[in-house]
């Protein structure tokens, strides 16, 4: 395998292990690099759902919750909700957590780190 799709191998690796999550979506992946590249005072949903291409409001609602308070056991809750200014929106961001297990990503990819040495792979249970 070549360095390039080793490191990507690797993070993928990382984040799924990280957050518990076996059967990562490309679409999750997106969700959290979308965010990732926005400011980090967080952004509403609706601002969110137009960054991230071919996701819906409802998306980022259920995996905002889904990667912060109903992360999976085990799973570092990466995400948080507030309430905005405007009080019918809720803004996304992310938690300390959250963005440091992002710049461990990132720097997997880019090569400037390694993956944490002893991590245990994300497991399905639905697979034998």
């Amino acid at each position: 395998m070549n360095t390039q799709a080793q490191r990507a191998f690797e993070a993928l690796e990382y984040l799924r292990a990280v957050t518990n999550r076996p059967r990562l979506e490309t679409q999750q992946i997106s969700l959290l690099l979308g965010l990732y590249s926005l400011p980090t005072e967080g952004v509403t949903m609706q601002d969110l759902a137009k960054e991230v291409a071919g996701v819906t409001q409802s998306f980022i609602s259920r995996n905002a919750s889904a990667f912060g308070v109903n992360s999976k056991p085990g799973a570092e809750r990466m995400l948080g909700l507030r309430i905005g200014e405007d009080v019918r929106y809720r803004t996304v961001h992310f938690l300390e957590a959250g963005r440091k297990i992002m710049d461990t990503f990132i720097g997997i990819l880019d090569g400037s780190q390694r993956p944490p040495k002893g991590m245990r792979p994300a497991v399905d249970r639905r697979t034998k």
